[in-house]
């Protein structure tokens, strides 16, 4: 399992939307390291071939 927190809940977020259908909750009360804002990215890959990506660098 990856060591950095935000990696974590990208993929605890993506696997919750997959298993329910509807997005994972914000964390409440949200984490230091998400009030910072950042350019984001997240790829998401199967077999080492890409099958989505989406981000942002606002």
């Amino acid at each position: 399992m990856p060591s950095h927190p935000l990696v974590s809940l990208a993929i605890h977020s993506i696997k919750h939307y997959i298993e329910k259908g509807h997005p994972l909750p914000c964390p409440d009360p949200l984490p230091e390291a998400m009030k910072i804002q950042a350019g984001t990215f997240v790829s998401i890959k199967k077999n080492r071939l890409l099958r989505g990506c989406i981000g942002t660098i606002q």
